[in-house]
C-alpha cells in the first residue's frame, strides 16, 4: 500500500464510492487534472485501490502517448 503523505486516500476513496453508486450499464468517464506534481497519479492509484474491492473495470488513457493528436 502506498504511503499517503498528503491525505489524498480519503478523497480518492470518496470519489470511488460515488463512481460505484452510478447506474449499472452506463459508461462513465472520469478525469483527474492538475498541475505537474500535484498528485494526480497518486490520487488515481488510490481510486483504483478502492475500486479493486468491487467488480469494476478501469481503463486508463494517457494523452501524453499521442502528441499532436486532437
Amino acid at each position: 500500500s502506498t504511503v499517503d503523505e498528503f491525505g489524498r486516500r480519503s478523497f480518492a476513496h470518496r470519489v470511488a464510492d460515488v463512481l460505484v453508486q452510478q447506474p449499472l450499464g452506463d459508461c462513465l468517464v472520469v478525469s483527474i487534472s492538475g498541475e505537474w506534481g500535484a498528485g494526480k497519479s497518486t490520487t488515481m492509484g488510490f481510486v483504483k485501490e478502492r475500486l479493486s474491492e468491487v467488480p469494476c473495470r478501469v481503463l486508463e488513457f494517457n494523452p501524453w502517448r499521442f502528441p499532436g493528436e486532437d
